[in-house]
């Protein structure tokens, strides 16, 4: 469930998971930059309704480009 109780959306699929079967990881992609840790930037929080499309989605992301920052 998200932070509020709410369903999670597969980002798969789009659909609602509402039986709190949710998968999460954390994929590689350079374009997040997250809100107030620096340490979390280049990571992305993706969440699926079960296995197989958790790992669909994990081999997207690891196929996609990881550009570094400019220092």
């Amino acid at each position: 469930m998200g932070e509020q109780g709410e369903p999670e959306l597969c980002d798969w699929r789009g659909t609602m998971i509402s039986d709190k079967s949710e998968l999460y990881s954390l994929v590689p992609d350079s374009s997040v930059i997250h809100a107030s840790d620096p340490k979390f930037d280049g990571q992305r929080l993706i969440v699926a309704c079960g296995d197989e499309h958790m790992r669909l989605l994990v081999e997207v992301y690891r196929r996609r480009p990881f550009i570094e920052a400019d220092q």
